[in-house]
């Protein structure tokens, strides 16, 4: 299974001044469930090259990839706007070209070789399909987000070369355990409400992987690019109105007033500080880090003495930091916070996108 995403985002720059509102018994009332078959037909090109130091000079190594796929959820229902439950998906995959291409440098000159293949190496990973994890700011728009592929491996048996090892070679473009939504195969889009319902949606989907973003990459690349395209149709199965909806139930732990979950926000590349502001229902103290990926971008320790009063958390970026978040496209703030007076503490993960 693919991992699931968390809600919420980071607010970042401006301020933000968020109140949590708990949620109260309410009445029932009717909502409308459709389930749509969907199916995503996409098409891929990966490359990569990359150089490292050897005794003689460098080796060289290329890595390339082109294929077709097709990805099928049996199952996608919405409850009135909003993704309820999606089915497991199945995947197949056709026109694979892979290839590899190695130089190895000597005294007596480049020793070269390469393996080539149209085989899996097993099923790809599974696809994944459901909320945006940034919400949209827009009443009448649905955030959506999908992974049109998980990880997918390429088995090369015909090898020529001397370099080449003599035997088959394999490679993999991502691992599908990748944090959704900043996995290679992943995409956010808006869905009208409107068109939610509707008998057939289409939704076209793109995306150019590069640098750091891209499956592979590591202190030898040289360069990376992975670039795919997919056409996303819904196909309407069931439509039923009038279902009761079961009223939501009040929130029950008394710890979920210490913090609130921030609204939805960016934050630019080129930002040398971020911001986030909550407000605790009791006196409190905690630690707000900036993350991407494994790597720690800032980390802050904070104090809000006054229960109910807004407290501003402002995370520095050193020159350092300030390079790994230009070459992002989504971060996440964790927060660790508790009563000073004690207490359990409480953790929430909140991602941002970093826009360009």
């Amino acid at each position: 299974m693919p991992p699931t995403p968390v809600r919420g985002a980071l607010a970042a720059i401006a301020a933000l001044g968020v109140a949590l509102l708990l949620v109260g018994t309410s009445t029932a009332h009717a909502v409308t469930i459709t389930e749509y078959d969907v199916t995503i037909e996409g098409e891929a090109t990966y490359d990569l090259k990359e150089s490292y130091p050897v005794p003689y000079g460098f080796t060289e190594e290329h890595k390339k990839a082109a294929f077709t796929w097709k990805t099928h959820f049996p199952s996608v229902t919405f409850i009135d706007k909003t993704v309820g439950i999606s089915s497991q998906p199945t995947t197949t995959v056709t026109d694979i070209d892979a290839s590899t291409y190695v130089s190895i440098p000597t005294p007596q000159g480049p020793v070269t070789g390469g393996c080539t293949g149209s085989l899996l190496t097993g099923p790809p990973g599974p696809g994944w399909f459901g909320a945006g994890v940034i919400p949209t700011p827009e009443p009448n728009v649905e955030a959506l987000g999908i992974r049109v592929l998980g990880g997918i491996g390429f088995l090369l048996p015909a090898c020529t070369g001397s370099a080449a090892g003599g035997g088959g070679q394999s490679f993999t473009i991502g691992t599908g355990g990748e944090t959704i939504p900043t996995g290679p195969w992943d995409q956010e889009f808006d869905m009208p409400h409107e068109a939610i319902g509707m008998g057939k949606i289409i939704q076209l989907l793109d995306a150019n992987v590069t640098d750091a973003g891209c499956p592979g990459t590591d202190e030898f690349t040289a360069s990376c690019a992975l670039s795919w395209k997919a056409t996303v149709t819904f196909v309407r199965k069931a439509k039923h109105g009038g279902v009761p909806k079961p009223p939501k139930p009040p929130a029950a732990d008394p710890d979920l007033e210490l913090v609130p979950t921030p609204k939805a926000a960016k934050l630019r590349r080129d930002a040398k500080k971020a911001k986030v502001t909550l407000t605790c229902s009791v006196a409190c103290s905690g630690t707000a880090t900036l993350m991407r990926g494994s790597h720690r971008l800032a980390r802050v320790r904070f104090t809000a003495a006054e229960a109910g009063e807004p407290e501003t958390v402002v995370l520095r970026l050193k020159p350092k930091a300030r390079h790994e978040l230009h070459r992002a496209r989504i971060v996440r703030i964790e927060l660790r916070v508790a009563p000073t007076g004690g207490g359990a503490a409480l953790r929430r993960t909140l991602l941002v996108r970093v826009r360009r």
